[in-house]
């Protein structure tokens, strides 16, 4: 009887780490609007303290961001699917942005905002 729920214990745990491995934001993301970033990749990783940071995988075709570079920081969830962070930009300043997970579609869009609360440039995200 311990062998058999041993065993069924050891398939529980492999199918909760097969389930879990695709959800949530962790994992790579490609650019995917009309910019000159397109098609550039970013891996986003879940810290200790439950907050993400995204760095370059694949650099942009114009070589402004390289791989390694640290993309996006300070990722800190404010309410469910949405999250503030900062965004490395192609000048290497940090720009403050909103990010919105839509776990439907599998797509991360990044919005920026001007000093009035205006919506500014918007990036779309999909995972790879």
């Amino acid at each position: 009887m311990r062998k058999k729920l041993f065993i069924f214990m050891i398939f529980v745990l492999i199918l909760t780490a097969c389930s879990s491995s695709k959800s949530g934001m962790a994992g790579d993301w490609v650019r995917n609007d009309d910019s000159q970033f397109k098609g550039m990749k970013v891996t986003l990783e879940k810290l200790d303290n439950g907050d993400y940071r995204g760095k370059v995988t694949k650099a942009d075709e114009k070589g402004i961001f390289t791989q390694g570079n640290v993309k996006w920081r300070d990722v800190i969830k404010v309410k469910e699917n949405e999250y503030d962070l900062y965004d490395l930009g192609d000048a290497g300043q940090w720009y403050e942005m909103t990010l919105t997970y839509n776990p439907e579609d599998d797509t991360l869009s990044l919005q920026s905002f001007d000093n009035q609360g205006e919506e500014g440039s918007t990036q779309v995200w999909n995972r790879e």
